[in-house]
């Protein structure tokens, strides 16, 4: 599957070791140093010395109002990272307002990988792809059945995750196996993916309150455009990358819970799209979601918070 938020951390710390920054797993050792990143771990801000900066990355949401971390958070953190505009707007409205000093700086992926792959094979003019490890909130019903009313039957979709938790009923999942122009990959390693990615026209990224999906951010480096909607910060991203952002979903009038039902989508608006995008060029971007380009933003921001009063 897609290489993950493991891959992007491994990327990130390839690229900051690179430039001299030291990885420490050891709370031991956070003494030596003036300022530390941390991702994810909220409990180690508690075993960082009083006297040294702090810059904590979020991860999508990563609270929730009960946490007990977050006082801790509001006491001993200098500078926030978030993974995009849209996390940083779930969280001052559903969380708490924070006024620290922040930047948004999405993931990223090495797009230098994409040169030497070559791309399977396939006898469709026109090729779709989606992929994730499906949940509820993933809407698979609707990107599949948004995609059956295309008009070409020139198109095929390649649908690539586990399905456990997809919530799909055994009777579609019949019905959509037995049709040509879907194809179910299952669970494929991430040296699979970027082949298929390789091949296509397109992908199909349409979600419930996602943040920054590295499925996307790698779909950009491989050139290929992205349909998406716009509850998610997915759609920042694609908006700048040369993709198509749809108006799906409404405001959100309460936190978006793991629980929650994502609301119907139009899925004719959908279908339409992907017909829009067999029939035209997009010229993708990727250099703000550029590993390369995302590591100088983490140690720009760094040293604004190391100097900073």
């Amino acid at each position: 599957m897609s290489g993950g938020k493991g891959a992007f951390y491994r990327r990130l710390t390839s690229q900051l070791i690179a430039r001299g920054v030291s990885i420490v797993h050891d709370p031991y050792y956070y003494s030596k140093y003036d300022l530390l990143i941390i991702a994810s771990n909220f409990s180690v801000l508690r075993s960082i010395p009083k006297n040294k900066k702090v810059i904590l990355r979020l991860d999508g949401l990563a609270f929730d109002k009960n946490d007990k971390y977050i006082s801790v958070f509001k006491k001993r953190v200098n500078g926030i990272i978030y993974q995009a505009h849209f996390c940083k707007y779930l969280f001052d409205r559903f969380i708490f307002k924070c006024h620290k000093n922040h930047r948004i700086i999405y993931n990223g992926a090495d797009a230098s990988i994409y040169a030497k792959i070559k791309p399977v094979s396939t006898d469709y003019q026109y090729n779709f792809i989606s992929f994730a490890n499906w949940k509820k909130s993933h809407r698979l019903l609707d990107i599949v059945e948004s995609f059956l009313m295309t008009e070409s039957d020139l198109s095929k979709l390649w649908i690539a995750g586990s399905l456990l938790d997809a919530k799909v009923p055994e009777n579609k999942m019949r019905k959509y196996r037995r049709n040509k122009r879907l194809k179910f990959l299952g669970s494929i390693p991430y040296r699979k993916i970027i082949k298929y990615l390789k091949m296509v026209n397109g992908s199909i990224h349409i979600r419930w309150c996602d943040s920054c999906p590295n499925s996307v951010v790698e779909t950009i480096c491989a050139g290929v455009p992205v349909i998406t909607n716009n509850m998610s910060g997915t759609s920042e991203i694609v908006a700048v990358s040369g993709g198509i952002v749809l108006s799906l979903d409404g405001s959100l009038k309460c936190f978006p819970g793991k629980k929650m039902r994502p609301p119907p989508i139009d899925r004719v608006k959908l279908a339409q799209s992907i017909d829009r995008m067999t029939n035209e060029s997009f010229n993708v971007v990727y250099k703000h979601v550029d590993i390369n380009y995302v590591a100088k933003k983490y140690l720009s921001f760094s040293k604004k918070i190391l100097h900073s009063k």
